[in-house]
């Protein structure tokens, strides 16, 4: 697997042969807050596609020539701090994350969201299904733990049919 690179003499972290700009959570959370309020519903599925994009051609990048994609592609989404993400039940059209730092974030400091808010990581999902199974699919998140805390514990993405 291609390592993820810090060249400290460029300021640049590589992942798959790519340059990355990581922030943290509360930036990213109000980015994506500010995107969708002043845009609207639109830039939900924009910001999906952009991180669908993005991750698919990293990901290839970083399988390249791995046996077991799946379980690669689990442990670089907990090395990017993104929680835990299941895609045992991915031929079936699920997955899981739990442990979202982001819509646990999202959650304390918008309160209980009327939907999913988890952008990022359906877009990680939808590349997912693409370089393990061969087809776009489309999912999107039916269970967000940012939704009620109480009653989600983790995060669920589905294909919609």
């Amino acid at each position: 697997m291609t390592e993820f690179k810090l060249d400290l003499s460029n300021g640049e972290l590589l992942i798959g042969g790519k340059r990355a700009v990581l922030h943290c959570n509360h930036y990213n959370t109000f980015l994506q807050r500010t995107l969708v309020d002043a845009l609207g519903d639109k830039m939900v599925e924009v910001q999906i596609k952009i991180s669908q994009k993005i991750n698919t051609e990293m990901l290839r990048n970083l399988t390249q020539g791995i046996e077991d994609k799946k379980s690669a592609i689990e442990k670089i989404f907990s090395a990017l701090g993104l929680g835990i993400l299941d895609l045992n039940d991915l031929e079936n059209g699920r997955s899981t994350v739990s442990n979202s730092h982001y819509a646990l974030n999202c959650y304390y400091k918008f309160g209980n969201q009327k939907e999913g808010v988890c952008l990022f990581a359906t877009g990680y999902v939808r590349a997912a299904a693409e370089i393990l199974t061969g087809q776009k699919k489309d999912f999107f998140e039916t269970r967000c733990i940012s939704i009620d805390p109480d009653q989600n514990e983790m995060c669920v993405f589905e294909v919609r049919t």
